[in-house]
C-alpha cells in the first residue's frame, strides 16, 4: 500500500487497530492492519460509542488478501449478556472516504439497533 505523502489525506495508508487501545486492544502484530485512513475513521466512530456502552462488546475480523494488508474488516456487536448480534459492519479497508454524512448514519444507526 502507498502511503499518501499529504498527512491526513483521506486516501492515505495506516496502521489500524482490530480492537481499539481505548477498548483494551494491545499494539502488537495480531491487533493491526494496514488500511486507510478512512477506515480508520469508520472504526474509530463505532470505538467511540463501543467505549460509552460497557453494555456491548465486539468481534472484529480483518479480511486480507495480503498479510497484514486490509481488504475489509468486519464489526460484529453483541450484547454482553448474550450472542445476538446487534449490527455488522463490514468496511471497505482501501475505503478512500468517509464524510461527516457517514459519521452521523453510523451513529445513528448505533443508537437505533444498540438499545
Amino acid at each position: 500500500m502507498k502511503k499518501s505523502s499529504e498527512a491526513g489525506d483521506s486516501s492515505s495508508e495506516e496502521w489500524c487497530h482490530l480492537i481499539a487501545a481505548s477498548l483494551g486492544g494491545e499494539t502488537i502484530s495480531k491487533n493491526l492492519v494496514a488500511a486507510s485512513y478512512a477506515c480508520n475513521t469508520y472504526m474509530a466512530t463505532i470505538e467511540s460509542f463501543l467505549s460509552a456502552r460497557t453494555d456491548l462488546t465486539v468481534e472484529v475480523t480483518a479480511y486480507c488478501e495480503k498479510q497484514d494488508v486490509g481488504e475489509w474488516i468486519e464489526y460484529k456487536i453483541f450484547k454482553r449478556t448474550g450472542s445476538k448480534i446487534l449490527v455488522v459492519y463490514q468496511i471497505d479497508a482501501r475505503a478512500a472516504s468517509f464524510s461527516k454524512l457517514d459519521k452521523d448514519a453510523v451513529d445513528k444507526e448505533l443508537k437505533l439497533k444498540a438499545k
